[in-house]
């Protein structure tokens, strides 16, 4: 997508005003975008690494380190269900996207 149009689409607005937005989490997708566009606010998103270190302080519990990224989460969600032991993990992790990881982005 050129930039034109990328810039296009995030212009977008509903009728009341509000912005037409989706996030997209991809694999530095901000970087590239602000390097590709000169444009410093991109570098302002947050990474899947951020935003699950946000997370991690607001359950009190550090991240922890792993090459493969995607299973940070599934570390957080297993953390949260030996908190919540009577709870299913996928509660847990509803609740986590929900009260958490939703807020964040």
């Amino acid at each position: 997508m050129s930039t034109e149009r990328l810039h296009a689409a995030l212009a977008r607005r509903f009728d009341d005003g509000q912005r037409k937005l989706v996030p997209v989490l991809g694999s530095g997708l901000h970087l590239h975008l602000a390097y590709l566009t000169g444009d410093p606010r991109w570098k302002a998103l947050h990474g899947w690494d951020t935003l699950l270190a946000r997370v991690a302080r607001s359950m009190d519990t550090a991240l922890p380190a792993h090459a493969d990224a995607p299973m940070l989460w599934d570390d957080l969600v297993l953390t949260a269900t030996h908190r919540d032991p009577v709870a299913a993990a996928s509660k847990v992790e509803a609740r986590l996207l929900r009260d958490q990881l939703v807020p964040a982005l």
